[in-house]
């Protein structure tokens, strides 16, 4: 009782429970039509004919005086079993070549996909005559003519959702270890894709029940005098003035029917998602609580922006309100820029979607305090209140937001010139014609170079560092009194950063703004903050001024957030890795990092050896789908990698580094070059050779959830390359997660979880839990610990070097911040444009840097230490080139020249001097 108690509490088992017994009640009926039918269907009583209801007919009698109750039960009958296997057969073939001309494309996409489209061009009524005319008509051949018309249906959504699906990293994990296109199919693609399906499937039912209804109106379906919804539909219609009631009954049956489908699908759908729950929605404020709140502007510090005083926000959830945000109080100053800074789930980013009332409807809510903001005309405001027309004025206006990733935030369909002209059009009493040309100048006022072209391109024309650029313009159109920049920089490289962040300094002197810096990165914090506001669990921890806070933290947790940052130039001195100091929350008290012994096996022949890797692909256009250019992705990359060793892959994104990962792991087909992997030539394997080596090589991904299979437990995860490579019975497969979990530092217990159900750190233990089940020899980290907050990188990265030291694992350590790759690497090579430029030992690359572009990486690191904010560095302004070449480029012969033992350097030439001269700008931070 306790177990059917609990289960029944779900509140997606009671979503399920009424329209499955509704329909099983349904179909109950159906099958006991025979006995509980009060009368013969086909019996015939001429002097009843259209008979009203009475005590001995209950729904009354038909044009040929049969029983309506008996023939509507008996009708259920034909009408379910025609529409649930209409639905299922149609789903089976339907699904089946989505899934085939989705996932193989080519060949295999024409012959299901374009020709399922090709059916879809018959009508269904002509497609049901010439059915009919060949086999005449009758259940089966309805249901087949049915199948045929509905099964493209199924086809073109399965073909998009897996094309969509397909490129997910938890798809490439499956690949990599090892499992086949038909496993990846059944396992990780279809379970993902089943929602919009669901979906389908209630639609093709609903709709084959209506149509068996027309078909066999039109004599077409069901062969007479066989009962039927259809059938009596079509015999009432004929009477319908002298007996509505007639075409009621069956209309309602089928009305009934469609609701109970519809219903038991979505319950359906949602019973097999593990990330969906029944939340509690707030009510609807009244109108008349939020009224523009306006107060003389003494009531406001003197010098002050904007004042947060003891804010609260709650987000709805199945229990109740939760509080994300929870006393918040901070002031800003005019002309200051005020960090807040806090690791995921700190309430940081919460707290400014409150400020900009940007909160989810409904499910999120300001539960308490005040926003006030003094607005353009000096009027202060509280935009805890504000609503209608005030806070759209205010939005935009005095206060303007950019956000994380301008890529999501820009709208992929409108031209850059259109999207900065509304915001202008916004909040401005001007032409189409003078906000373009307002737009314009934004562009010139942000440094996008040649911004004329610019204003009729696309955002996905445009880089990372662009895109970003014109976030900054668009929010600047106004010339808002505030700026709320919530981590603008984190999905930057770090070149990029640099510049964004001396472009946001820029513009703060020249337009006179208030600044609220969302973002983790305390080296970021360092070089822009005046003040720092540190948050954790909702609350403000820490406060002051942010070169205090720097150099005597008050808090414990502050402590442990300036301990866990990486600072370039730790590692002077040091010839090893080094792991991280572990500081505790409570005490803010750091442990000393155990000395890493060194784990090189200096064998005759490396782990991994790589020999002229080139990778391309082709950019096809026109009409015949010639080729029009190539992406030179990777090209003659070269480089070894010995057991225990660590070799650091970095450049900036679009370089070619992940490219190179996967290319080495077989998961991207390389044009040419050899990857040797304990001596054998990974690139000359057939798939079933290449499914016994990947058991020797795994890659752990850049985010964790993305790579974990949203719908699978984290014990089934772990236990898929077991299962797969036939290496444990399900058994013992369930043994060896346990003990992959302990050594990742997780409890058993949790094997049964979902990945939404754990932290981001947590979730990586598991993609490296996951990694090394089949105990391999080389390990591809791309971006293992970029997506992780500071404290949680550390524990990570301490955990690879301790199992690096276990288990004499290479790593390909692919990554973009170089602090952490000074911190974990044996040797560092940077890529550029697809190539190597530089390779050596750590302590040569970071001391003595050769390559232009090297030192562009290192010079644009920020350093968390706001006394060097002063200090004159270079940065560089150029973007990154495009690795787009004519389909007949030649790529030039390139010579290395070797600085000292182990270090050699690409002979660079005349155009990188010019380059560096042009692009190079010397600049302090924070004048």
């Amino acid at each position: 009782m306790t177990t059917l108690t609990t289960i029944w509490k779900n509140s997606k088992v009671r979503h399920l429970a009424l329209p499955s017994f509704a329909l099983l009640l349904l179909i109950l009926v159906a099958v006991l039509a025979p006995v509980i039918a009060p009368y013969d269907p086909l019996a015939m009583d001429i002097s009843g004919k259209l008979a009203a209801p009475s005590a001995t007919h209950w729904l009354g009698q038909d044009e040929f005086g049969r029983d309506v109750l008996s023939r509507l039960l008996h009708g259920a009958q034909v009408s379910l079993s025609v529409a649930i296997a209409t639905g299922a057969v149609a789903a089976l073939i339907g699904i089946t070549a989505g899934m085939v001309g989705g996932y193989f494309g080519g060949i295999a996409e024409i012959l299901t996909v374009r020709m399922a489209e090709f059916m879809l061009a018959f009508p269904p009524i002509l497609l049901a005559l010439l059915v009919i005319a060949f086999t005449g008509p009758g259940t089966g051949t309805l249901i087949a003519t049915l199948a045929v018309f509905y099964a493209p249906e199924f086809a073109r959504i399965a073909y998009g959702e897996v094309r969509s699906v397909k490129e997910k990293e938890y798809v490439d994990a499956m690949r990599a270890l090892g499992a086949g296109p038909f496993r990846i199919m059944r396992k990780a693609i279809l379970p993902n894709i089943a929602a919009p399906l669901f979906v389908q499937f209630s639609l093709v039912v609903a709709s084959a029940i209506v149509v068996e209804s027309g078909l066999s109106f039109l004599g077409l379906g069901i062969v007479p005098p066989t009962p039927s919804w259809g059938l009596m539909i079509r015999g009432a219609r004929a009477y319908l003035e002298l007996n509505p009631l007639g075409l009621v009954w069956p209309c309602a049956a089928l009305v009934v029917t469609i609701f109970i489908v519809n219903s038991l699908c979505d319950a359906i759908r949602d019973i097999f998602d593990p990330r969906t729950t029944k939340l509690k929605p707030f009510p609807e404020a009244e109108e008349g609580n939020r009224g523009a709140v306006t107060k003389p502007a003494a009531v406001v510090p003197a010098g002050v922006q904007l004042s947060v005083q003891n804010l609260r926000t709650e987000f709805a959830t199945s229990s109740g309100p939760v509080s994300a945000v929870d006393g918040v109080s901070f002031d800003l100053k005019r002309g200051e820029t005020l960090a807040v800074v806090g690791e995921s789930g700190s309430g940081k980013s919460v707290t400014s979607l409150s400020i900009m009332g940007l909160l989810p409807d409904k499910t999120a809510r300001v539960a308490n305090g005040k926003i006030e903001i003094v607005g353009k005309d000096g009027t202060i405001y509280d935009l805890a209140r504000v609503s209608g027309e005030t806070a759209r004025s205010l939005r935009g206006g005095d206060v303007a937001m950019i956000f994380q990733e301008p890529m999501t935030s820009l709208n992929p369909v409108y031209r850059i010139g259109d999207q900065i002209a509304e915001a202008i059009l916004a909040h401005h009493n001007c032409s189409q014609a003078e906000a373009r040309k307002l737009a314009l100048e934004m562009l010139r006022k942000v440094h996008i170079s040649d911004p004329e072209r610019r204003l009729d391109q696309y955002p996905f024309e445009l880089s990372g560092g662009m895109r970003q650029r014109v976030m900054i313009a668009m929010a600047l159109a106004s010339k808002p009194k505030l700026l709320i920049a919530d981590e603008p920089t984190t999905a930057l490289d770090v070149t990029i950063q640099a510049q964004i962040l001396e472009l946001i300094k820029e513009l703060q002197k020249e337009e006179d703004m208030s600044i609220l810096f969302i973002t983790h990165d305390m080296g970021v914090v360092a070089e822009i903050a005046d003040r720092t506001v540190v948050m954790y669990k909702g609350e403000v921890i820490e406060a002051g001024d942010t070169a205090e806070i720097f150099a005597a933290p008050k808090q414990p947790y502050t402590k442990a957030l300036l301990s866990a940052v990486p600072r370039l130039g730790a590692m002077d001195g040091r010839k090893r890795p080094m792991r991280f100091p572990i500081v505790d929350r409570t005490t803010g008290e750091s442990d000393v990092p155990a000395e890493v012994p060194d784990t090189v096996k200096n064998t005759d022949r490396p782990l991994l050896e790589v020999k002229g890797l080139t990778t391309r692909f082709d950019i096809r256009g026109g009409l015949l789908s010639s080729v029009k250019g190539r992406v030179h992705a990777v090209e003659n990359v070269s480089f070894d990698l010995k057991a225990g060793e660590t070799l650091a892959l970095v450049g900036e994104s679009g370089c070619g580094k992940s490219t190179t990962g996967r290319s080495i792991l077989r998961l991207i087909s390389p044009m040419s070059g050899s990857v040797m992997l304990d001596g054998v030539d990974l690139l000359n394997l057939g798939p079933r050779e290449l499914r016994e080596q990947r058991k020797g090589m795994q890659m752990i991904f850049q985010d964790p959830f993305g790579s974990l299979n949203p719908r699978q437990n984290v014990g089934a995860a772990i236990a898929d390359p077991l299962i797969i490579n036939g290496a444990a019975t399900r058994a013992d497969a369930r043994d060896r997660v346990a003990e992959l979990l302990r050594r990742v530092g997780l409890q058993p217990e949790m094997a049964k979880r979902f990945p939404h159900e754990f932290s981001g750190g947590q979730r990586q233990r598991i993609c490296i839990a996951r990694a090394l089940a089949l105990e391999p020899k080389l390990i591809v980290a791309d971006e293992a610990v970029s997506a992780l907050d500071v404290s949680v990188k550390a524990q990570v990265v301490n955990l690879m070097l301790d199992l690096q030291e276990q288990m004499g694992l290479g790593y390909l350590f692919i990554s973009h911040d170089m602090a952490v790759v000074e911190r974990v690497s044996h040797r560092v090579a940077v890529m550029y444009l697809g190539e190597i430029v530089e390779i050596g030992p750590r302590e040569a690359i970071f001391q003595n840097p050769q390559h232009p572009y090297t030192k562009r990486l290192l010079a644009a690191v920020p350093i968390a230490d706001p006394a060097r904010r002063l200090q004159k560095r270079i940065l560089w302004n150029a973007e990154i080139k495009s690795p787009v070449r004519p389909p007949d480029y030649i790529l030039p012969t390139r010579q290395y020249r070797e600085v000292s033992p182990g270090h050699h350097v690409m002979v660079w030439g005349d155009e990188w001097e010019k380059t560096v001269e042009h692009n190079a700008q010397l600049v302090a931070m924070g004048a």
